[in-house]
């Protein structure tokens, strides 16, 4: 689990690295159900299925399939061919050419607060005589 914490990858392939690399055994094999996954990751079927696609595709997880009913998973978070860049890099950099000009992308997604409406009356209450 040590190796996979200073990976750089989205946030659900991360987690579900993980979540593969605490139920890893010294090898690196393992081999949860999706189920299990989705249960201590808080994701849903297909987006852990994609993560775990995603994670063989970049070479971290090697997924044997062979069975058809129960896959292993064997960890190789030390062997990726696709880990590049600085420790400290963010996963994503600022988009220049984007709306936001490459500020904190955050802020260009909300547009200002709208100011509260003056026009609105509280009702009056009236009492009905009998």
């Amino acid at each position: 689990m040590s190796a996979c914490w200073p990976l750089k990858m989205p946030p659900t392939q991360k987690a579900v690295l993980i979540s593969l690399a605490d139920n890893a055994n010294d090898d690196g094999h393992c081999w949860p159900s999706i189920s299990t996954i989705c249960e201590r990751t808080c994701f849903g079927r297909t987006a852990v299925i994609d993560a775990i696609k995603w994670l063989e595709t970049e070479g971290y997880v090697v997924a044997n399939r062979e069975n058809g009913r129960h896959t292993t998973y064997q960890l190789h978070p030390n062997q990726s061919a696709k880990r590049t860049g600085p420790d400290r890099a963010p996963v994503r950099q600022a988009d220049p050419t984007s709306p936001a000009g490459g500020r904190d992308q955050s802020v260009s997604r909300t547009g200002p607060v709208r100011q509260a409406d003056t026009n609105r009356h509280e009702p009056s209450l009236t009492v009905n005589e009998p």
